[in-house]
């Protein structure tokens, strides 16, 4: 298994510039990452670092970010993978694949998944996603998504883990109640509970 990591890693090291090589590599990943001994070594090996400067030298492409969010997302159950993650600038890129395709709701659904796994048990976490701007990228994709199941879910999922304390001023001043309230009512099979949450530290 770590040899199939450590080739694919290496190809995307090696041949930086090519963006057809940057996907493969970033598909391959995000498929090795589902299985749980993956995991550890994706990372150990320097696999998030490739996943998250893949996503900054190929922002223009949808396909490729929506890769990337699925293999970060899946990567960062493991807590030594999410401190990487962060360390390598991943929150920035996964707020930035959200804007730069704000027409793709997989990327939107996917980058909402990654957001809410990073600040899952780490305030330090939550805090670096709002000043990335991350509330304001989950509160445009709930706004240009309203009907999209997937993206209502995982939006509010993400509110619910990164909502702390500190941010509460925060969550507030981008409205986030509102659109709470919007995705339990049209969605109460998977945002009630979750938003249910979300309210209560709201008010």
């Amino acid at each position: 298994k770590s040899d199939g990591v450590d080739a694919i890693i290496t190809a995307m090291q090696v041949h930086r510039g090519e963006a057809e090589i940057q996907l493969q590599g970033t598909w391959a990943l995000a498929n090795l990452a589902i299985h749980a001994d993956n995991k550890p070594i994706i990372g150990d090996r320097g696999g998030v670092d490739v996943i998250v400067r893949a996503m900054w030298v190929n922002s223009d492409s949808a396909l490729l970010q929506e890769w990337a969010c699925r293999a970060i997302w899946t990567l960062s159950v493991d807590q030594v993978n999410k401190d990487l993650v962060v360390e390598s600038g991943g929150i920035n890129a996964v707020v930035n694949a959200m804007m730069a395709h704000t027409d793709v709701p997989a990327v939107q659904e996917k980058a909402c998944g990654c957001l809410a796994n990073l600040a899952a048990n780490a305030d330090d976490h939550k805090m670096k996603i709002v000043e990335a701007e991350g509330i304001d990228a989950i509160v445009m994709a709930m706004v240009l998504f309203s009907g999209e199941k997937r993206v209502q879910e995982r939006a509010v999922g993400a509110i619910r883990k990164i909502l702390c304390e500190e941010n509460l001023d925060a969550m507030r001043a981008a409205g986030v109640g509102n659109l709470v309230e919007a995705a339990m009512e049209q969605f109460p099979d998977c945002c009630q509970s979750k938003g249910q949450d979300v309210l209560d530290m709201l008010n």
